[in-house]
Formats: C-alpha cells, structure tokens, sequence
C-alpha cells in the first residue's frame, strides 16, 4: 500500500463532496404518496387555482352588498354545504344559509357568521345583528395559489407539510432524485449481535445500528447490512460484491494500522488511487476514502464515538449531496458555557457538546468524556463543536453544528 498522507479537514471534506457529486442529478417521478422525505429534482409549479372558487370560510349567512349592514330581516333561500354547488345569483332581500368551505354564491358581498344573526320564524328568515365588512369571511378564489407560481423550489427534502401542499393543488406525481444506494459491512472479530451470550474477549456492537438508521433518515437506501470478521480474502470479496449494487459502500472498524486493519490497503487496491487515506482531525483520523466505477468506498473508525464524528461532518453532507442537498457545516456561532483545557493537538477537534439557546444566544457545554471509544454520550449529544484551540475561555465565540432532530 502506499504511503498514507494525511490531509486537513476542509480539504477532505471538499474530496468526498467531489466523489459524491458522481450520483446527482440521476431522478424519478413518484406518486406524491411515496416521495416523503426525497428532494424534488426541479421546481414545482401550480396547475390550477386554490382554492378553485370564492368559498365560506366560517359558517353564517351569505348576503349581498346591500343587506350586509343589517337594514331589514332577510329570507332564507336555502342552505349550502361544502361539496354544493349554488345554482343562482343571490339578490337583494335574500341570503342563504352556508357552512364552512362551501362555494359563495354570485352576488354575495360577505358572509355574515351565525352568531351575528337572530334567527327569525324558525329559520326561514334572519335579522343582521352586527355589520359586516365587505368581504367578510370569504376565502377568493386563487387566495392560497394561482396557475403558474412556484409551490416548491427544487432541490427541497419533502416533509408532510410539503406533500399536502402538492395535495391541495392536485398535484399527482413529482420528480425526484434518487435515493442513494447504500451496503453497510461491518469488521471486527470481536463483535457480536445483542441476544448472543457474551464470550469472554467479545463485545456488542452498535456502529452499524447508528449506520443504518442515520443512513435511511438522510434518505438513503440500504441494500445490505452485514457483519464481515476479520479475513482479508472475506472481507476484499464483500467489499466487491457489495459494489457491484451499490452506490457506496460504508465500512467501519479495520481502518488504522494495526495488523488486522484491512480497510485501507483493500480499498486502494480496489479503487487503484484513494482520495483520502487519512485526515488530520480529532477524532475519526483514520478515515479512508476512494471510488471505484461509481461506487463510492468510504472507511470509517470502529471506535463509535470516533465514527459518530467523521458521519456527521464527513460522510452525511456527502450523502446529502449525492441527491443534490447542500448542508453548511458549522455556521452557527454559540458562546462556551465553561472553560476548556484540553490536551494541545496541531490539528481540528470535534467535541461532542449539548447546546441550548439562552436569551437569543446559542450556548454550548462540550461534553467532559470525550473519549472516541464511548456510546452511551452519544444520546446526549446536540451539537458537535469545531476548535483548533485546546485552551478556551467561557464566554468564547465558537462554532458548533446542531444536529438533526435534536431539538424536535
């Protein structure tokens, strides 16, 4: 294998975004039923006006411009439902009975709500109690959207809200990007399933359970997830198989250089050249990455907070961007909430942090174990602060990355 140089942080960051941007602009057109949570490939527009008519927007009387101040009792012509559709013009000296959402009669000047009205000779005629403005309660037609304006930019993840929208306005179908697919191989002999007894020298492991669920949540499709011991020839043979179906391939553990640590040199000897076989940061510097055919190769540590860190600042704004979604890591400026004396290192550290706004202000308490082996901080986590420095004053500007759904 040859020589593992390591590269800054930015830079590695900017070669695994140069490596993802292979499998954009690749899209589908899905029912709207199915696209929640994938990015539109191209902006949406509307087909129609919403709502398509003047509708009641609360329940009353509809009445014309001359009966709306309340002058004289009015008769009732009928009553209208949502789903109803008027068959006349509403004169003066008339009015109608209409609920919420249903079409407003031609002439009517403002709906009247029912507790603005006496209802007279059991319900056949109503006196106006209150005036109402021109236009009360009523809801015109092309209010919410009309043909041709934007509904939905491209390049937005769709959520519930999104999918109503689409709904409201008939929309049946919307095109979007694919999603990444994505194998997950595991490494490391002493690793066991939870419901297995635990041998003496075995551990459980949660790497690829914190894989595949962060995976799928950033939109990606798992092929396969599976867990390979420590034997070059196995582990080689997974990882090309593996490629053949995907359009990444993530492992983790096997990527330092200890004498099982296999990840690097089979990943170069696949790829031919990696892109990355090392960054300077801390934690999560072993990190590897290459590409073969348009497969993505990615390496990841095997200590779990190590590979929490390198997923969230390395591996998930690729992912995003592999379906045309930008993230901007570490925009966010927050005030250190105590001071920090940490061992000096030449190069980027990561620290895990939980972080609350005060005042207006994003504050941050980095979190006192900050060991790459641990898991179970891993749930406390918020945001993850970025420092060059190893000494800090409470009080201190520093930027930190919240982290998804973490304030949901």
């Amino acid at each position: 294998m040859s020589k593992m140089v390591p590269i800054d942080y930015e830079e590695a960051l900017q070669r695994i975004l140069e490596l993802a941007a292979s499998s954009q602009n690749e899209a589908e057109s899905l029912p709207i039923a199915q696209a929640l949570g994938r990015i539109t490939a191209e902006e949406v527009f509307s087909q129609t006006h919403v709502p398509p008519f003047h509708r009641a927007m609360m329940d009353g009387y509809a009445v014309t411009e001359a009966d709306r101040q309340g002058n004289q009792p009015l008769k009732v012509m009928g009553r209208l439902a949502a789903g109803d559709w008027p068959a006349e013009k509403l004169q003066p000296g008339t009015c109608y009975k209409i609920m919420t959402g249903a079409p407003i009669p031609e002439g009517t000047a403002a709906v009247v709500r029912h507790e603005w009205c006496e209802v007279l000779e059991q319900g056949n005629m109503i006196r106006i109690l209150e005036i109402a403005a021109r236009g009360e309660s009523i809801q015109n037609a092309g209010m919410d959207g009309k043909p041709g304006e934007l509904l939905i930019p491209a390049r937005t993840r769709l959520y519930a809200e999104h999918l109503a929208i689409l709904s409201a306005f008939g929309q049946e179908r919307v095109r979007v990007f694919h999603k990444p697919r994505v194998s997950i191989l595991t490494t490391g002999s002493e690793l066991i399933s939870p419901g297995t007894p635990l041998l003496p020298g075995k551990i459980y492991g949660s790497n690829g359970m914190f894989l595949e669920n962060a995976l799928r949540a950033d939109g990606a499709h798992i092929v396969r997830h599976a867990h390979i011991p420590d034997q070059r020839e196995k582990l080689q043979e997974a990882i090309e198989n593996a490629a053949h179906t995907s359009d990444w391939v993530i492992l983790t553990g096997g990527v330092s250089k200890g004498d099982f640590d296999f990840v690097p040199s089979i990943l170069e000897n696949i790829a031919g050249k990696l892109s990355i076989s090392r960054v300077l940061m801390r934690p999560g510097g072993p990190f590897v990455a290459g590409k073969v055919n348009q497969c993505k190769l990615i390496g990841l540590s095997g200590n779990p907070s190590a590979m929490y860190i390198q997923y969230h600042v390395l591996l998930r704004p690729a992912i995003l961007y592999s379906q045309s979604e930008q993230i901007h890591l570490f925009e966010t400026r927050a005030r250190l909430a105590e001071d920090i004396h940490l061992k000096s290192v030449p190069h980027v550290r990561f620290l895990r942090s939980k972080a609350r706004i005060i005042d207006g202000v994003w504050h941050v308490w980095p979190s006192e174990q900050q060991s790459p082996g641990l898991v179970r901080g891993l749930a406390d986590c918020q945001a993850i602060m970025k420092s060059q420095e190893s000494q800090l004053k409470k009080e201190s500007w520093v930027n930190i990355q919240i982290l998804p759904l973490a304030f949901s």
